[in-house]
């Protein structure tokens, strides 16, 4: 039998013993992505012993094999982890998906699960239960409380919609387009609140990050997904200022909402280093017509990119060996002119890639022949 003897301090005075014979692992420390301790070594472990919430099946991580730094594939695997405990992990926090962060209810149930399904007490001095802290706690949306931060954009996706599929009609059947519909319709029809852009889109945990736009107030709350917010946040002017909260690292959807409204969403990247770790080395060919494949290679690519340019987004974009991504470039706003069009005409267009990793503009991009 192995015994372990775990010793918190609490506001630098009060101590916290526990004593416990047991013949596996105790948890007594919050994880999260980036850290390295001897308890990530022992989490792999148990993840790795359910085939749903494996790390890996091969190499670094797998069983057998597993190490003590708390890597993207262990925060995924701790999301599958607290999805299929939902009902004693995510739940009880008023959650619905996992976050990848280890706290106080996850710890509880790897522990039952170490001993074979026995729960550990853990109790001070004064007979008090010791609560492991959630950093996140503070920043949390109840789930009854939730938004769809993504209302706005609706409004616009479908303005745009419009236009497009009214300059497409009148190409084909060429007449010009009637867009005095929605030329005339004032601007507040589409809020009041609107993101303008970020100092920048890759920040810390604990950084700043600053955010422009119109539509600020007093009393703003940032939401970062619609999972996590940071409310009261003073407005200087129309710039806001955000302490980053600790939200697990990757790329996040954010908006702003205030008494007078929900603004579009905008795009942050969460980096353990602040810095951006995605490049596009090239882009091949150097010039494309509609429809023709395009391929970046690089750096940082993961399994979901968003692909941007001036004629849109594409979403989800794989790469499969995070340093190729391959995509055939058929934005809706070009469709009807490359039916009619002969590649007369040549245009500059820069790219830029989003994805966990961070954050990469290509200002040259390609050339696109219509």
């Amino acid at each position: 039998m192995i015994k372990k003897v775990g010793i918190f301090l609490f506001a630098a005075t009060t101590v916290f013993i526990f004593s416990k014979s047991v013949s596996a692992y105790v948890f007594s420390q919050t994880l999260k992505v980036g850290q390295t301790h001897p308890d990530v070594k022992e989490l792999q472990k148990i993840l790795n012993q359910d085939p749903q919430t494996r790390i890996s099946s091969t190499g670094v991580g797998s069983s057998g094999q597993e190490t003590t730094y708390f890597g993207q594939m262990t925060f995924q695997a701790v999301i599958k982890f607290q999805n299929k405990y939902a009902s004693e992990v995510l739940l009880p926090a008023g959650l619905t998906k996992g976050t990848g962060f280890v706290g106080a209810a996850t710890i509880k149930k790897l522990n039952s699960l170490s001993a074979g399904g026995q729960t550990t007490t853990v109790t001070s001095q004064n007979g008090l239960n010791q609560q492991s802290i959630d950093p996140l706690a503070a920043f949390y949306v109840p789930y009854a409380e939730r938004i769809n931060i993504y209302a706005t954009d609706y409004k616009f996706d479908e303005v745009k919609k419009t236009v497009i599929s009214r300059v497409n009609n009148a190409i084909s059947t060429g007449k010009n387009p009637d867009l005095s519909d929605i030329v005339n319709k004032p601007a507040s029809a589409m809020g009041e609140v609107f993101l303008q852009g970020a100092s920048s889109a890759v920040v810390s945990v604990g950084g700043t990050l600053t955010l422009n736009g119109t539509g600020f107030t007093s009393n703003n709350t940032l939401y970062i997904g619609d999972t996590y917010a940071v409310k009261n946040v003073a407005s200087n002017g129309g710039i806001l200022n955000i302490k980053v909260p600790p939200v697990p690292f990757g790329r996040y959807d954010i908006a702003i909402r205030n008494s007078k409204g929900l603004s579009n969403t905008g795009v942050i990247v969460v980096t353990n280093d602040g810095k951006s770790h995605v490049k596009i080395d090239s882009i091949e060919p150097a010039k494309i017509s509609y429809g023709q494949t395009l391929t970046l290679k690089g750096s940082g690519f993961t399994s979901s990119n968003d692909v941007i340019t001036i004629h849109g987004i594409q979403k989800g974009v794989v790469s499969s060996d995070g340093t190729t991504i391959s995509f055939a470039f058929t934005p809706e706003n070009m469709r009807e002119i490359a039916k009619y069009s002969r590649n007369q005409t040549d245009m500059s267009v820069p790219i830029t890639i989003v994805n966990a990793n961070g954050v990469f503009v290509h200002p040259s991009g390609f050339r696109l022949s219509y």
